[in-house]
């Protein structure tokens, strides 16, 4: 634009400056008089009017060109800052002009608009991060959805319980992005009469889960009645409907151990009354068979109390020094006689030195008994418990491995539930209550450790215990 005003200006000083010199060369040849010397007089003329011609001229453009900067060097800068701006470079973009005139009122106003301009995208900026920050932060899945179903927001959590790849979902409809009839049935339930939706999804992939789904329209903040898109929050509520089904079992399972004793001793107790009670050897059976039972439902109900204080964190003593290898010894000797009953050997391996574990020798007594009766009652005539016990450099190891009869791999998972029984006929016929190893899990964890299973059919079965020595 400068070299256009410039050319401009050029042309009309240099025509100008011609006609001005044009016209003064020809008066001064029509009107000076023919006399003697004249000639040289109009030639002095003529020679200094062309001088003066480019005197005026230079002097003309140097004055135009410095006042065309003047006027042109603003709207140059104007230029170049609103391309930065257009690339996205929005901060200190400022024109400092020298005249006083409209360009200054114009980059006056251009300075105010850019400055304001930078403080609005600090402030989206501001807003935008802490709109992530809480995005990230939250424990549910969040999805945000404009009127054409493309996709706006997709929190971290959403990503990872639907199992979306790292690319940017953004900007893509949600059927491609989220690919369950489900979730996508639930959105278009919406309507004007039907603005919110609450559904259960099940997702098999990238794991099995259960999740919770509440769409919503998003209205307009100023105008309640325009609807801007849809917002989906998602929860994943596996764990939640897994621990209903396990108090589900829990109180269904109690229920029945606790009926099945008290069953045999109401039968029993009236056959007593309706005349056994007067043959003597019937009667002694009769109220053999009540003992048992009475048995059975007492050890049922210690277990349970046991769990119950186990999980509320209430313990019988306070956190002691444990000397580990004298404690097991006690157990093992305790352990004995039933071990000889079915010729089954019992051995003690300590390798190196034990250190002392902090905490109630009462529960590591419990967990030792529960442990090593279990391998006893599930192993066969015959056969071998070997009870380890070793450190590394952080835990101490109990491992309690026999030879007995296995578990299949498909019920190790669920092995420390409440009343989970691999073979439910020979648990009772050993006389368990379903209730050992959940104990025993719980004690472990009350102890900061962890508990490892492995085991193949007819080949006998190992726990492993984890206990890490600073675990109070």
């Amino acid at each position: 634009m400068q070299k256009k005003i410039f050319l401009v200006f050029v042309t009309l000083i240099i025509i100008g400056v011609l006609m001005t010199g044009t016209i003064s060369i020809t008066l001064t040849k029509v009107l000076v008089p023919e006399i003697n010397g004249a000639d040289k007089i109009k030639e002095d003329l003529i020679k200094y009017q062309i001088m003066s011609m480019g005197i005026g001229l230079t002097v003309s453009l140097l004055l135009g060109y410095r006042y065309i900067r003047k006027v042109t060097d603003p709207i140059r800068q104007l230029s170049q800052i609103t391309k930065k701006i257009s690339r996205g470079d929005y901060f200190g973009q400022r024109i400092y002009p020298k005249t006083e005139d409209e360009l200054d009122e114009l980059s006056q106003n251009f300075n105010l608009m850019s400055e304001r301009l930078e403080t609005t995208i600090n402030e989206l900026r501001e807003n935008s991060s802490k709109m992530e920050a809480v995005l990230r932060s939250m424990s549910n899945g969040v999805i945000a959805i404009d009127n054409s179903r493309r996709l706006l927001i997709a929190n971290p959590k959403v990503r990872e319980i639907f199992g979306i790849s790292a690319v940017d979902p953004i900007g893509k409809h949600i059927k491609e992005v989220f690919r369950n009839e489900d979730l996508n049935s639930a959105i278009e339930q919406l309507s004007p009469q039907n603005d919110s939706v609450r559904t259960e999804v099940e997702l098999n992939s990238p794991s099995h889960k259960i999740c919770s789904v509440n769409c919503g329209f998003m209205k307009h903040s100023t105008d309640p009645n325009r609807i801007t898109g849809v917002v989906v929050i998602v929860q994943d509520i596996t764990e939640i409907r897994k621990l209903e089904n396990m108090r589900r079992d829990f109180v269904a399972n109690v229920s029945h151990e606790l009926k099945t004793p008290l069953t045999s001793i109401k039968g029993f107790v009236e056959t007593l009354k309706d005349g056994a009670i007067e043959n003597v050897e019937t009667r002694n059976r009769f109220l053999n068979i009540i003992d048992i039972e009475a048995d059975r439902l007492s050890f049922l109900i210690k277990d349970l109390l046991t769990l119950s204080e186990i999980e509320s964190g209430i313990e019988e003593e306070g956190a002691e020094a444990l000397e580990v290898e004298s404690t097991t010894r006690e157990i093992l000797s305790l352990l004995n006689e039933a071990a000889k009953k079915k010729n089954i050997s019992v051995k003690l391996e300590i390798e190196g030195d034990v250190e002392v574990l902090k905490g109630s020798k009462s529960l590591l007594q419990q967990m030792m008994i529960n442990l090593v009766d279990n391998a006893i009652k599930y192993t066969s005539e015959g056969g071998e418990v070997v009870v380890k016990i070793f450190k590394d450099e952080v835990n101490l190891n109990i491992v309690v491995k026999d030879t007995g009869i296995g578990i299949p791999p498909e019920h190790i998972d669920r092995l420390f539930e409440r009343f989970y029984r691999v073979d439910k006929a020979r648990s009772r016929q050993v006389g368990g209550t379903g209730l050992g190893l959940a104990i025993v899990k719980h004690i472990v964890l009350s102890f900061k450790g962890n508990i490892k299973v492995n085991s193949k059919v007819d080949r006998g079965s190992e726990f492993i215990v984890q206990i890490p020595y600073k675990n109070k």
